[in-house]
C-alpha cells in the first residue's frame, strides 16, 4: 500500500482530522476571551455572546462522538475487515492520531465551558430537587 492508497483509505480520519484541528483553534480563542473576563456565575458564562459556549459544547460533544465512532470502526477493521500488514498499520495510526484528538477536546472544552456546563446543571437539578421535595 503507498500512501495515495493510505489517503484513500483513510479519507474518514483525515476529513475529521482537519475540521477537528480548526475547531479546536477557534476554541482555544473563545477559552483566552473567556479566561480573560470575570463572570459572575455560570450561567453568565454560558451566555456569553448569544449561547457561543453551549454551542461549542455541543460541537464538542459531536466531534467526540464521530471520533469514537471511527476509532470503533477501524478496530473493528483491524479485527476483521483488512488481511494487508499495511492497512493495518494505516488504521492503528489513525486509531492514535483520533485518541490524540479525542484528548484534545477534552482537555480544551474542559476549562471554562465543560466547568460551567457541570455548575450549571448541579444547580438544575438541585433547584429541581429542593422543589420537589417542598
Amino acid at each position: 500500500m503507498n500512501i495515495r492508497d493510505c489517503a484513500k483509505y483513510l479519507w474518514p480520519e483525515g476529513t475529521y482530522t482537519f475540521i477537528t484541528a480548526i475547531y479546536l483553534f477557534l476554541l482555544n480563542k473563545l477559552n483566552t476571551k473567556l479566561l480573560s473576563i470575570d463572570f459572575e456565575s455560570p450561567v453568565k458564562l454560558l451566555s456569553f455572546e448569544g449561547g457561543t459556549p453551549i454551542k461549542y459544547f455541543v460541537i464538542a460533544l459531536l466531534l467526540f462522538g464521530i471520533g469514537a465512532l471511527l476509532i470503533w470502526y477501524r478496530l473493528d477493521c483491524i479485527r476483521y475487515k483488512t488481511d494487508s500488514m499495511s492497512e493495518r498499520l494505516c488504521a492503528f495510526v489513525a486509531i492514535l492520531v483520533l485518541s490524540v484528538f479525542l484528548c484534545l477536546i477534552f482537555i480544551f472544552i474542559d476549562n471554562p465551558i465543560f466547568r460551567a456546563v457541570l455548575a450549571t446543571v448541579f444547580m438544575v437539578v438541585s433547584i429541581g430537587y429542593a422543589l420537589t421535595k417542598s
